[in-house]
């Protein structure tokens, strides 16, 4: 009788210990495909924002030619600009070339787009980077 017992308590637990196998390895599957789908999805916002400041500044660069253009100053504050917002841009420096080209020779991102920079960019390309 104590025999059978012992068997019966050997499966028992056997058959505990492969229940909780079978429903765990979904559990820690399922957590892990979550957590990769997180770090996915946070490169994709992340890779929007700087596709987005650099529409930001591309515009940015576009109306200050437009007005040195209009009042053939090439001495524009980035702040005078109708795109300027204070909310999205922290610094701006604008210089023009010889042609009277806008070139940003930094613009540094604010609020949702703080941490992000443009050191160089023209009109037609525009590079987002990490700032320094």
């Amino acid at each position: 009788m104590k025999q059978d017992e012992k068997k019966s308590n050997k499966n028992t637990k056997l058959i505990i210990i492969l229940v909780a196998l079978i429903m765990g390895v979904p559990v820690i599957v399922l957590f892990l495909f979550g957590f990769i789908g997180f770090i996915t999805v946070g490169n994709r916002f992340s890779s929007a924002k700087a596709s987005l400041f650099q529409s930001t500044a591309m515009s940015l660069l576009k109306y200050a030619y437009n007005e040195s253009y209009i009042s053939k100053n090439y001495n524009i504050d980035c702040k005078s600009l109708d795109s300027y917002k204070d909310e999205d841009i922290k610094a701006c420096n604008i210089i023009f070339d010889i042609n009277g080209k806008p070139f940003a020779t930094i613009i540094e991102g604010n609020g949702i787009y703080k941490g992000y920079c443009v050191y160089n960019g023209t009109m037609t390309n525009v590079s987002v980077v990490k700032c320094r």
